[in-house]
């Protein structure tokens, strides 16, 4: 038997390989870090929102955390925003997940002025809709990361 000489070119692309197989590969393992940060983003709002109603916290403390995770969604579709994706499904899944995102950061715009008004009745429709994307979104990550697209 000959020993086969390994060029250094091959070892990398074997690296890549693994490294893409370790991260959820392709653009599926690259949108779910962001779909997890949004979709926590949706629950904290929604959390916070209840305890405005139960008069657990504060209007004040309410919206200072509506600002937040409305930010914090802003920035997660963003990362997305920036990622190249080949034509076909990747991008396909990329479209759903800033379609997705698009729709949690009107929520949590939709919570702050819920919040700032006071109104009851807003602050608990706003509650029930960060939910409901939060489930959705989770959903989403459940499917990229079975590689399954969203």
């Amino acid at each position: 038997m000959t020993a086969k000489r390994v060029t250094p070119a091959a070892m990398i692309m074997v690296g890549l390989a693994g490294l893409t197989a370790c991260s959820g590969g392709g653009i599926g393992g690259q949108l779910a870090s962001p779909l997890e940060e949004c979709s926590s983003a949706l629950a904290s709002d929604e959390l916070s929102l209840g305890q405005v109603l139960n008069g657990q916290s504060t209007k004040a403390a309410g919206l200072v955390l509506a600002e937040d995770m409305r930010d914090e969604i802003s920035k997660a579709r963003d990362s997305v925003a920036k990622l190249s994706a080949d034509p076909g499904e990747e991008q396909s899944e990329r479209r759903d997940a800033l379609a997705h995102m698009d729709q949690a950061l009107a929520a949590a715009i939709a919570a702050q002025d819920a919040v700032a008004s006071g109104e009851q009745r807003s602050i608990n429709d706003a509650r029930q809709r960060l939910g409901q994307l939060s489930h959705e979104i989770e959903q989403q990550i459940a499917a990229l990361k079975a590689g399954g697209g969203a």
